[in-house]
This record gives structure tokens, sequence and C-alpha cells, in this order.
């Protein structure tokens, strides 16, 4: 099986960038991108992964995960679960993890303080783009 890489800005992958799709930052921008992979390679089977940058309220920098689950904003909390077959990993430091992603950055500018409170008990990290590329393919 092929393995399709993805990220939002050659800033996030460093050496990797000649052997990565971007998207562009935010899921309208992930989607067309999907879906413009979708239509060029259609008669070929992918392990899609996205890879690069996100937030986190208690992760360091460099941490890595697995996603398990990706929340998508604007739904209510587990109204359309999006579980994901996370990859087997060897390595016993790599955990798993819940994402929330959102069109929008996760800060008390965009959300109340509240929801904040509500997200951060469930999700581990934070992004842009995963909750459409999940949903594209």
């Amino acid at each position: 099986m092929n393995i399709a890489l993805f990220a939002a800005v050659p800033e996030e992958v460093g050496a990797l960038r000649e052997k990565v799709n971007f998207t562009g930052i935010g899921r309208e921008n992930a989607t067309r991108a999907m879906v413009r992979f979708m239509n060029k390679f259609k008669d070929e089977d992918f392990l899609v992964l996205n890879i690069g940058t996100v937030g986190s309220h208690d992760r360091p920098v460099g941490s890595l995960l697995s996603i398990s689950e990706i929340i998508t904003a604007g739904a209510p909390f587990n109204a359309e679960r999006m579980l994901l077959d996370h990859l087997s990993l060897t390595q016993n430091d790599i955990q798993t993890g819940v994402l929330y992603s959102s069109d929008c950055f996760v800060s008390p500018d965009v959300f109340s303080t509240r929801y904040l409170e509500n997200i951060k008990s469930k999700a581990d990290c934070f992004d842009m783009e995963s909750s459409a590329l999940y949903h594209c393919t």
C-alpha cells in the first residue's frame, strides 16, 4: 500500500517537503487538496497520514501522538465520532490521543472559558485540517 503524507504548510515538515502534499491552512483548503489528490490517484489505495504542527494544552513541543479520535468544532461532543485506525506503533513512548479539529485557533479570543475547559477535558491536541482530511477519505 502507498502512503500519502499531508501537512498544512512546508514549515511544518522540514526535510520531508518533497514527499508531502500541502493543503494550506484550514478545513476548506484541506478539503480541496484531498479532493484533488483523490481525483489524481482514484485507482490507487493509500494510507493517508496527516503530519505537521498541532497545539496542545499539556503536551511538550516535539511530542508524537497517534490520533485515535477526531472531534470536529461546531458539532456537539460525540455527536459524530470520527474513530481512526491508528497505526500499531512499536515504540512504547508514542501515546494515542484525541484531536480537536477547528477552522479557527483554539483560544480565549474565539471560544468562551467554559467551552475551552470542555475541549481540554476531551482533547489532547488541536489542529485545523484533520477533520476535513478524514471526511474526504
